[in-house]
């Protein structure tokens, strides 16, 4: 069935139902297990603050370990009592008096509702804060701690000149879910785990693509070879060498060539028909060029369709926002524009935003305050036009959200119920370059808010969207 660990997917499977009891805590089955299982959140967090504890609980954004490293302090209990009730904002002197720099930081970059919100237990394996069984099946495996080195390797493969079903057997190779040997008779299927080609060696990973005596001369053959050092490690980070020192060769020659070594492997097995090196080299090096001609021959010029801004109905005004993000400082900026149905710029505004965690939630912060500025101009009826499809989805949803940008979502439906109609609308980056610009230069140190006006740095941007 492809599972590397049938105990930890069951395990995975238990935690979705000890999920639905969390979600549904007026059920008699909830009732009876609260007490007990509510206190078992080690990989769950709360967003909100009335009965979220800032000692125990995992509530603290941004980083692995999302549990308050600060000494425990007499008189303060739940996040609530961190916050100023009367203006719903941080209290900024008692936490820096009370948290250490990380602690504090961690603190102060969660906005806060203009009204309160009750708390949520949300699941930081998905984006979408639900939990799924994949994902916990996956964080139980660590897959979701996947190195840089890891992803990259990924990044080539899936990048790669080759067909997909190459692609996907090396990748599959490379989550040993191929039927070697080893695996057979690991799950009993097979009475020994010995190589069929040279019956000297177990037959893992490892010794049928790099190790056996055929592989050892095709590798030879094609011109690829690797230090000593390497050759003793294991099949994946030995696979990523190959990739980043590619050398003369191509990295779709060593996909290739780990495919038609299984291939000639089942050859010799299931046919009985033995394949040489020579005739192998020829037949990968056959598959390399013609591949690559093809895609010469099938792929022609690209026909990319442009999408340019479109003016809003009559009656409605247009809000497209963006955002800007300078990670490494901890900073993001939006820039939102208002037009009229004919084009004509009502407002616009560069801000600097008050915290900065994810690029979605710059997106969810640009977006709040291009709603607040319009409407304290006044503007009734709104058209919200974004090119986050994550945050159009959500603003258009009407479950409650349990993502990082739930506060913010909140907010933004809480503003815009103030307003007859307000409309959320998904558009390509092309059709929201006036935004982008707008917001690129926040990082400039532009900053301001212009009634019928644009700063002069984005006029020639915003007279090219002109309908």
């Amino acid at each position: 069935m492809g599972f590397r660990d049938l105990s930890k997917f069951n395990i995975a499977m238990l935690a979705k139902q000890a999920w639905r009891i969390l979600q549904n805590p007026e059920s008699l089955l909830s009732r009876v297990f609260r007490a007990r299982i509510i206190r078992e959140r080690s990989e769950m967090e709360h967003r909100g603050g009335t009965h979220v504890l800032i000692w125990e609980d995992f509530w603290l954004p941004g980083r692995e370990s999302r549990l308050v490293d600060s000494p425990r302090v007499g008189g303060l209990f739940t996040v609530n009592d961190l916050m100023n009730q009367n203006s719903r904002e941080w209290n900024v002197q008692l936490i820096r008096q009370h948290f250490n720099q990380q602690d504090s930081t961690a603190i102060l970059s969660i906005p806060l509702t203009a009204s309160p919100l009750h708390d949520k237990l949300v699941w930081r394996g998905e984006r979408t804060g639900l939990y799924t069984v994949r994902s916990g099946y996956r964080m139980l495996l660590n897959n979701n701690q996947a190195t840089i080195e890891d992803k990259q390797t990924y990044k080539l493969l899936w990048s790669a000149e080759c067909p997909s079903k190459v692609r996907i057997f090396t990748w599959k190779s490379i989550w040993n879910y191929i039927p070697t040997f080893q695996n057979l008779h690991r799950k009993r299927i097979s009475p020994n785990a010995r190589c069929a080609r040279c019956n000297s060696q177990t037959e893992s990973l490892e010794h049928v693509f790099r190790e056996c005596l055929f592989s050892q001369q095709l590798w030879h053959c094609l011109g690829v070879t690797w230090p000593a050092v390497v050759g003793s490690l294991t099949y994946f980070e030995w696979l990523s060498w190959l990739f980043k020192h590619t050398g003369g060769h191509s990295i779709e020659l060593v996909i290739y060539t780990v495919w038609a070594i299984w291939h000639s492997r089942n050859k010799y097995i299931h046919e009985g028909k033995i394949s040489t090196v020579i005739g192998t080299t020829d037949f990968i090096r056959g598959c390399v060029i013609e591949y690559k001609d093809t895609l010469g021959v099938c792929s022609g010029p690209r026909v990319i369709e442009v999408v340019h801004w479109s003016p809003p109905l009559a009656g409605f005004f247009k809000i497209n926002v963006d955002a800007s993000c300078v990670p490494a400082e901890h900073k993001a900026f939006s820039g939102f524009l208002i037009r009229d149905e004919n084009g004509q710029v009502m407002g616009s505004g560069i801000l600097p935003q008050p915290t900065y965690i994810s690029v979605l939630q710059a997106e969810a912060w640009a977006a709040k305050q291009g709603v607040e500025f319009a409407i304290e101009l006044g503007f009734q009826c709104l058209i919200l036009e974004s090119d986050s499809r994550t945050l159009i989805t959500k603003l258009q949803a009407t479950m409650d959200d349990s993502s990082e940008i739930r506060i913010i979502i909140a907010d933004i439906k809480s503003l815009v119920q103030q307003i007859p109609c307000c409309r959320f609308v998904f558009s390509p980056r092309s059709g929201n370059k006036s935004a982008h610009s707008l917001a690129a230069f926040g990082k400039e140190g532009v900053e301001g808010l212009w009634i019928e006006d644009v700063p002069n740095q984005v006029l020639h941007v915003v007279e090219a969207d002109r309908p």
